[in-house]
């Protein structure tokens, strides 16, 4: 069937670009295993990959739907990759933060990808020269148990990440939220767009 169709090439597509990814999270590994890292960043990149991962699993699926020849289908996904992560991200960086408002740069920094990754490494990391975090209600000790031969994020305690403006430091359940729910809707928008090209193939067939 059709949806059978569907569904082989998305488990091919995802399967070809397995190694990529895992070499990505085996290199993140390396940096827990020793203690560079927190391993939260295992879980939060997790969600990151796999959000983006299904997102233009899809893209890719409705393209090849309606570009039947190989060189048009690589262009026409390139182009659309380019404007739902690229323009975004350009457009957020140009319009900049403004003092109480909630700006593009704003939500770029809360919800973009490749800012996602910057946030949760840099919360997870000790990168010294950066403001410290505020102390709240749901940061993690670094002092207990496994957990304290990691290095502390910014120089302080709590672990703690810091949110593009105006939002400040969050503690880690409210960045796991963050990152979790924005990588449920991409994984939503990505299954969405294979719907489509399932309906886009019914209607060819």
């Amino acid at each position: 069937s059709v949806d059978d169709i569907v569904y082989d090439k998305a488990l091919g597509a995802l399967w070809r670009s397995a190694p990529i990814w895992g070499l990505l999270m085996a290199h993140v590994g390396v940096f827990v295993i020793f203690r560079l890292v927190h391993p939260i960043i295992l879980l939060l990149m997790g969600f990151v990959v796999a959000g983006t991962l299904v997102f233009t699993t899809g893209a890719g699926l409705l393209v090849s739907a309606y570009a039947r020849r190989t060189a048009a289908a690589m262009a026409t996904s390139f182009t659309l990759m380019l404007l739902v992560l690229g323009v975004p991200l350009v457009v957020g960086e140009m319009s900049g933060y403004k003092a109480g408002c909630i700006t593009p740069a704003s939500v770029e920094g809360w919800l973009h990808p490749v800012c996602q990754i910057y946030m949760v490494t840099q919360g997870a990391a000790d990168m010294p020269g950066l403001p410290g975090p505020r102390r709240d209600s749901s940061a993690v000790p670094y002092a207990e148990g496994y957990f304290g031969g990691y290095p502390t994020p910014m120089g302080k305690e709590p672990l703690s990440f810091v949110w593009a403006y105006p939002a400040a430091e969050r503690g880690w359940l409210a960045t796991t939220a963050l990152v979790g729910l924005t990588s449920a809707a991409w994984v939503l928008a990505g299954v969405g767009l294979g719907a489509l090209a399932a309906r886009r193939l019914r209607k060819g067939a």
